[in-house]
């Protein structure tokens, strides 16, 4: 810079011969303050770019540290997504087997309620009823039924509609009348059905123990035992369940309701 200065000094000089000493003097002041200045300036400038790079540097730092926890927090949410597909998945599938299952579980108590009805209907079925041979003479008029035979029927007819208090009064009362009856097993039968249509599974249970205690040469105790074991599956208890399906097939194994029980056992 004072090269620079001493030039402008002569050409001053040299452009005002006629100046003063005290002008030269004055300018030359002048522009060694212009000289401080600028170099201050330079300097000030020069700290301006220091601070400028550690500010750049120093939100580059910050920038990095934002996009290294961003990508973390990327990989921990697709890492959750993945979990809960996973899980999804794993729900969807589990609903799908316990629909089966209950639908299985649904259908086989129908099979067994219609095959019920169809073992009661014959069972109840009067011989008059038989379709005559061709030819031969006409059958007598059926005789009156009896008040058991009517007791049973209303009971029936009660359980067929969904009246299951009022069907459970009258088996009860036609046991009370005819403890004998050679429809007593049924009507101990249908009363536990009745407590067994409620959801009152505990107490169709004990009904269902009547009929295999107080008539164990009765038709009804293969289907008691398949009822018993099905009520404890309503339970919740598979253990006994399995042992009364087992005891069932072992004592009757060639009964309708062991092959239930059998699949039963398998599944």
């Amino acid at each position: 810079m004072k090269p620079l200065a001493c030039t402008i000094g002569v050409l001053v000089a040299l452009l005002t011969g006629c100046a003063s000493q005290r002008d030269v003097v004055t300018l030359d002041t002048r522009t060694h303050q212009l000289e401080r200045r600028y170099a201050e300036m330079e300097k000030r400038y020069a700290a301006m770019d220091e601070k400028l790079v550690e500010v750049n540097d120093s939100r580059s730092q910050k920038d990095q540290h934002l996009r290294s926890q961003s990508a973390e927090l990327r990989a921990v949410l697709d890492q959750s997504r993945e979990e809960m597909r996973d899980l999804r998945g794993h729900m969807d599938e589990a609903d799908h087997q316990l629909a089966q299952r209950v639908e299985a579980m649904e259908q086989a108590l129908r099979q067994q309620d219609e095959r019920l009805k169809k073992i009661e209907g014959y069972l109840d079925e009067p011989s008059a009823r038989q379709r005559p041979v061709a030819g031969a003479p006409a059958a007598a008029a059926p005789a009156e039924p009896s008040e058991e035979a009517r007791l049973y029927e209303r009971a029936r007819g009660f359980f067929d509609q969904g009246k299951f208090a009022q069907a459970r009064d009258i088996f009860q009362e036609l046991l009370n009348k005819y403890p004998k009856s050679d429809q007593a097993d049924n009507a101990q039968f249908w009363i536990g059905e009745t407590y067994y249509r409620e959801k009152w599974f505990e107490k169709a249970i004990l009904e269902y123990q009547r009929v295999i205690d107080a008539y164990p040469r009765g038709n009804k105790v293969p289907s008691a035992l398949l009822k018993q074991g099905m009520a404890f599956e309503e339970l919740g208890d598979a253990e006994n369940a399995q042992l009364l399906f087992k005891e069932l097939v072992a004592k009757f194994p060639k009964s309708g309701e062991a092959r239930v029980a059998a699949d039963k056992i398998k599944r």
